[in-house]
């Protein structure tokens, strides 16, 4: 929290257990919504979530899916114990490694019609 909106809650919690009822009602109306407001902030974090640990999650369902989406959203991440994604040479595309290891499972669409 910013240094002014301390300054500010402490300010707003002196008027509030001040004498002037219609001064000490405001401020602890402002300071329920201040709180309020924090509180709405502070779920809409949690619901955002940190990206790496959204693709861990998305990771243990579909490993590939998790890097594709990592390399598209240009978040550097890896799942643990997967082989990266290799780049096609022809289109430079992201591919999956091949379960042997024998390079990804992709071939541009020319070269296959070029067979």
């Amino acid at each position: 929290m910013p240094a002014g909106s301390i300054e500010l809650k402490r300010i707003l919690s002196r008027h509030a257990r001040g004498k002037d009822k219609g001064a000490s009602i405001r401020a602890a109306e402002v300071l329920h919504r201040l709180e309020q407001r924090e509180d709405e902030l502070r779920r809409e974090e949690e619901a955002q979530g940190d990206p790496r640990q959204t693709l861990e999650k998305i990771a243990e369902i579909n490993p590939t899916y998790a890097l594709l989406l990592a390399d598209h959203h240009q978040v550097d991440w890896e799942p643990k114990g997967v082989g990266a994604l290799e780049r096609c040479p022809h289109c430079d595309q992201l591919i999956p490694p091949r379960p042997n290891g024998n390079g990804g499972g992709h071939e541009p669409a020319e070269m296959a019609e070029a067979r």
